[in-house]
């Protein structure tokens, strides 16, 4: 098992519904979310629910037949038909939809993981918030642990104040899906990118469009800063087959590289902690790592059963953490061998690490968010609450956010 350490990081993954508090407990994660939002409502912890002492003996005579519908798997096939009033090469709204194989049946989950003390501290979830009308798509905590940043499928990209929960700003430009949020070293800047094929970057503090990136032609699925802050680098893919990797001069918004390396979606993208390589995750079931001044692929780790849909450095630069499917993989860049940690029971869809790098957190479509000690590769606790497929998860100082297929936003605080 590897043991790795951290420095900190930064994690990727908004709405016109107006901030709600579902009815969870400050002490118990689990959550029954409010049906009805109300308008400007400022975030407080959830009440202890109380049943209802008397239920209603007479049973429905007419039930209704029609299930509710349960979100569609990433990524969501229909971007916001607005046109445009800029022309630029859009393609075909329509992508296919990514392969997603069915979980194991419960004879073959019969052995429990092995679960070691938890030493990251009891999470119990502090608030939860309507943050989007449509499935929360992604989320990240700026490194000054002030902000929260989330995009959504409504097309919107939202800022909020971490220790509130309240809504700070919304940004309502893109045209498609807000896949990827990440926030700048610097704090000072949040990128977002769309369906639309577009990248936008905002200033955090005033919510002005500081510039907008054009070069993809297709769905942009992953964007990470690199450490310094000066380049930002992009993954896409979808039917109009633009499966290239792309960096981009952030004080210039210049594009200076086009990455060729995967034939199909890039749906993970990651620097290292010294800005040298950048890790990328594709739907090809191959994860490269490239040189990022010269753009030569310089490994590639081919292991993978399923798609790989998010990528984590460890703070030496020697292993990368990967998620496929069902599994955690720990790569050793040295050997190109990997470590599999196990324990959801459905797809895993985002990872985030600690500011210290000792623990992992994974969202999974299972509905819960699970943590790892890195060093014993073990399992220390799952936090559920979620009703619907967790799409999103960050971890920074002491909280962790995760986002659903709700639309709902869930704030973790460390006990």
């Amino acid at each position: 098992m590897v043991a790795l350490t951290w420095v900190g990081v930064q994690i990727y993954q908004s709405t016109r519904s107006p901030l709600m508090i579902d009815s969870t407990s400050t002490n118990i994660p689990t959550t029954t979310p409010d049906p009805t939002p109300t308008p400007d409502a400022t975030p407080t912890p959830d009440p202890t629910p109380t049943p209802d002492p008397t239920p209603d003996p007479t049973p429905d005579p007419t039930p209704d037949p029609t299930p509710d519908p349960t979100p569609d798997p990433k990524p969501d096939p229909t971007p916001d038909p607005t046109p445009d009033p800029t022309p630029d090469p859009t393609p075909d709204p329509t992508p296919d939809p990514t392969p997603t194989p069915d979980p194991l049946p419960d004879s073959e989950n019969t052995k429990p993981p092995e679960v070691v003390k938890n030493t990251a501290g009891n999470f119990q979830a502090k608030m939860t918030i309507a943050a989007h009308q449509k499935p929360v798509a992604s989320v990240a905590i700026s490194q000054n642990g002030e902000v929260i940043a989330t995009g959504g499928s409504d097309n919107d990209v939202k800022l909020w104040d971490l220790k509130t929960g309240k809504e700070i700003n919304r940004f309502s430009q893109h045209l498609g899906n807000v896949w990827a949020v990440a926030i700048s070293p610097d704090s000072q800047t949040v990128a977002s990118g769309s369906a639309d094929t577009k990248i936008m970057l905002w200033d955090v503090k005033t919510g002005k469009l500081k510039q907008t990136l054009f070069g993809h032609t297709d769905q942009v699925h992953a964007i990470a800063w690199s450490p310094d802050g000066q380049t930002l680098a992009s993954g896409s893919g979808g039917v109009g087959k633009d499966f290239s990797v792309r960096l981009w001069d952030v004080a210039s918004g210049k594009e200076t590289a086009v990455l060729k390396g995967h034939n199909d979606r890039v749906y993970a993208i990651a620097f290292s902690a010294d800005g040298d390589k950048l890790a990328t995750g594709s739907l090809d079931k191959t994860i490269n790592i490239w040189d990022s001044k010269s753009g030569e692929i310089l490994q590639t780790l081919d292991g993978s059963k399923f798609s790989v849909d998010s990528l984590l450095f460890t703070p030496n630069g020697q292993s990368l953490i990967s998620s496929d499917y069902l599994d955690i993989k720990v790569w050793n860049l040295n050997t190109g061998e990997a470590n599999t940690l196990k324990g959801h029971r459905d797809v895993i869809n985002a990872i985030a690490l600690s500011n210290d790098g000792q623990y992992l957190a994974t969202a999974s479509k299972d509905k819960t968010v699970k943590l790892w000690d890195l060093a014993s590769g073990k399992e220390i606790a799952t936090l559920t609450g979620h009703n619907q497929e967790v799409r999103a998860v960050a971890f920074r100082d002491g909280y962790l956010v995760s986002g659903d297929t709700e639309g709902k936003m869930k704030i973790w605080t460390k006990q």
